[in-house]
């Protein structure tokens, strides 16, 4: 009698599903469709207004703080000591984080207080590093003008020579980025004006990437010159970043150098792990910070001193 009472139960409940779905109309899934959409929409539109705010969206925030509240065994891989000094035997100093700017920030230190802040050793490694940035394989600076006086400006030692070269160089193209990159570092004396003169540098350089990109689809020659466009953004991007740290604005910084990251080029670029993680400590995002830092301790391209400590 039991199971027979258990039958009967059972059919009863599969008659009342039958019914539900049988009488149910178009318009009941019309308003189902409906109301899901409109929630994905809500949803979508939130983790786009959180990103554009905090530089990080509310999915990747809820996983970081829900991560540190497991167990350290779990996150943590189990090293001994000999291990330790072995990560810290590797790591290595690198150059300022922060990269001071010339103009607005050495030399005007320099007018101040009389010391002599760069040395010539200092100009050598700046005429290495900007050479690297601005020159490819196969450039022809004879068909730019600008472009040729500007390997030159970026030799010359004196100050007043290389702002006058500079802008002799946007006379011939008001475009010229290498010329707009060192006005913004060296004349430039103040962080808003370097501000904006950055902008208007990574707006010229992302034209002349987009039309580099162009040429390099009908012709694979453009690639090494495609590839030192992409580079100049990047480095501009980067130099942008500071400038947001310098005037306060990190999580603007954090922000770009998020969207850096994603960029296999720009790791090999100045300093964006520790920059990161310097921006993060600034705005106490220590859950934040942790979680970066264990995500990113096995793909780490080199230790470095900043990231060990």
């Amino acid at each position: 009698l039991e199971q027979h009472g258990h039958c009967l139960e059972n059919e009863r409940a599969m008659n009342s599903v039958d019914t539900f779905f049988n009488n149910t109309t178009t318009q009941f899934y019309v308003f189902l469709t409906g109301t899901s959409s409109l929630i994905s929409g809500i949803m979508m539109f939130l983790e786009w207004l959180h990103f554009t705010i905090y530089g990080i969206s509310i999915v990747e925030r809820v996983a970081s703080i829900l991560f540190s509240f497991l167990p350290s065994s779990l996150t943590l891989k189990k090293n001994d000591n000999n291990e330790k000094q072995k990560k810290l035997s590797e790591a290595k100093p690198v150059h300022n984080s922060l990269a001071l700017f010339r103009g607005c920030e050495l030399y005007r230190y320099q007018s101040e207080t009389g010391r002599l802040v760069l040395t010539d050793y200092d100009f050598e490694i700046t005429i290495a590093d900007y050479l690297a940035l601005f020159t490819y394989e196969g450039a022809r600076l004879d068909d730019d003008p600008a472009q040729y006086l500007m390997m030159t400006a970026l030799k010359e030692k004196d100050r007043h020579k290389r702002i006058s070269l500079a802008h002799n160089a946007l006379d011939m193209d008001s475009n010229c980025v290498p010329a707009l990159i060192l006005l913004a570092e060296e004349e430039a004396l103040g962080l808003l004006e370097v501000e904006e003169l950055l902008k208007q540098t990574l707006k010229a350089a992302e034209s002349a990437h987009r039309q580099s990109a162009v040429l390099c689809q009908n012709d694979p020659v453009y690639k090494p010159l495609h590839e030192r466009n992409a580079n100049v953004c990047i480095y501009c991007r980067l130099r942008l970043a500071v400038c947001n740290r310098r005037l306060g604005k990190v999580k603007d910084a954090i922000k770009i150098y998020r969207e850096l990251m994603k960029d296999n080029r720009a790791h090999y670029l100045a300093n964006l792990y520790e920059n990161l993680a310097e921006c993060l400590l600034e705005t106490h995002s220590y859950t934040e910070l942790n979680a970066f830092l264990l995500k990113q301790e096995e793909t780490f391209i080199y230790k470095s001193t900043t990231l060990c400590f």
